[in-house]
């Protein structure tokens, strides 16, 4: 099964939504449950993992206390990590995470499709808020 890259950081922002809310559940698990699920792969079936799926959800799960800290120096002064909608910064972790660690990503790019998700997934004013705190992690 071949994904784009859109494809891939829609399941990566399900993937980490549901490790941030079952707390229990190892990443792999979660990666093979979002996949079965959304692409109706029975349960004896092997799944194969997109390599820059697990990349991203490793990295961005593994960072995520450096992210936010990083995040939160670029809120507002009315905004808080604990303020934001979960679905919000998760997409603000992915989107940096691609920023600052992914090599053959340009960072508009990140920033753009971090955008995309936030239209798909969140409030239309959540994805200019993104767009807003995302921006200022770009190179000059």
């Amino acid at each position: 099964m071949e994904f784009t890259r859109h494809e891939i950081r829609e399941l990566v922002l399900q993937v980490l939504y549901s490790i941030d809310s079952q707390k229990d559940i190892e990443e792999k698990e979660s990666i093979e449950n979002i996949l079965r699920y959304k692409y109706d792969i029975d349960d004896e079936s092997e799944v194969t993992i997109p390599e820059y799926l697990e990349f991203l959800v490793n990295g961005v799960n593994q960072s995520k206390s450096g992210l936010d800290e990083k995040i939160s120096t670029k809120l507002g002064k009315k905004w808080s990590i604990d303020r934001l909608p979960k679905i919000s910064l998760i997409i603000l972790r992915i989107g940096l995470f691609e920023i600052l660690y992914s090599k053959d990503v340009p960072q508009k790019v990140a920033i753009n499709e971090a955008i995309e998700l936030a239209h798909q997934f969140s409030d239309p004013d959540d994805a200019s808020f993104i767009n807003a705190v995302l921006s200022n992690f770009i190179d000059d």
